[in-house]
């Protein structure tokens, strides 16, 4: 399986910034889908509990496919175990330490005044960026600057003819508020598919039939997440983009059952992290897709 550091994730990601200023100033990629497309799905607050990692109750088919044709990161780890900071690394590329007090939840990190998100660099270089719709960045960064749109409505189908693109889609499907009480009366009246019974609890969580219904209530809303990225998928599918997209999906930050959202352990900071190169765009993947990859 492939691995990532946050050393090397910084070196490339660096390295990827600089090329895309070149792309933005030369006529190499000058050409109408000479790009390839990229499309970035976000679930939030869940850590890797999807069948491609291992969970047996998990029912996660459309991502465990999307490993399968791809490359899946078993050592992935968010920069902070919740997600304004997280999300500040995400779109800056630096560490929110590193413009202090972005490292604290939902505080304005003190910035260079010439640090722009990185969305930007992509325009630069012909990209239509979209986001849908989440930011809390922590950062006074100019969305006007990073966004061509960032809305609810925002999708690639709104981008100018010809244009590649860059689009994320986030989903709060496995959001910490869908196991708030308010939330469970909501899905009252759907389908219970995973029995308490069956899972098996981390040793730091007592057994207890609280707990077990919030776990199966967790690995429920994973399948439901699951069936949103499909939706979104077929989406690519329709439009003729599949061959023409690099799919990422990965996690905000670690879960949010005790020990984990907020807390800066492995709990609180593994994230799923699963990439799909159309095979025209092969010869850009870190590593071959397939199991061991």
């Amino acid at each position: 399986m492939g691995l990532i550091y946050r050393r090397k994730f910084l070196k490339y990601a660096g390295l990827a910034t600089v090329s895309l200023k070149q792309m933005g100033s030369s006529q190499v990629h000058a050409r109408s889908g000479s790009r390839p497309n990229i499309l970035w799905i976000v679930s939030e607050d869940n850590n890797p509990f999807l069948g491609c990692y291992g969970y047996r109750l998990a029912r996660t088919p459309t991502l465990d496919q999307l490993a399968a044709g791809g490359i899946l990161y078993e050592n992935c780890f968010s920069q902070a175990p919740v997600c304004a900071p997280s999300r500040f690394t995400l779109i800056t590329g630096m560490y929110a330490t590193s413009c202090g007090p972005a490292h604290h939840m939902r505080a304005q990190g003190k910035m260079p005044s010439n640090l722009r998100g990185f969305p930007a660099y992509l325009r630069d270089a012909g990209y239509y960026c979209t986001n849908n719709a989440k930011t809390d960045y922590n950062a006074t960064i100019n969305m006007t600057d990073t966004w061509d749109e960032s809305s609810s409505k925002a999708h690639w189908r709104n981008r100018p003819s010809g244009r590649p693109f860059f689009a994320v889609f986030n989903y709060e499907t496995t959001h910490e508020g869908q196991l708030f009480p308010q939330a469970y009366a909501k899905y009252a009246s759907l389908p219970v598919s995973t029995d308490p019974v069956q899972v098996q609890l981390p040793p730091y969580h007592p057994d207890l039939p609280e707990f077990r219904s919030d776990w199966a209530h967790y690995f429920d809303q994973m399948a439901r997440l699951d069936a949103q990225v499909a939706g979104l998928l077929q989406q690519l599918e329709e439009d003729g983009l599949a061959e023409d997209t690099i799919v990422f999906y990965y996690g905000d930050n670690g879960g949010v059952l005790p020990r984990s959202k907020r807390f800066p352990y492995d709990s609180g900071t593994h994230v799923p992290l699963i990439l799909r190169f159309p095979k025209k765009y092969r010869g850009l993947a870190p590593s071959n897709p397939g199991p061991g990859s």
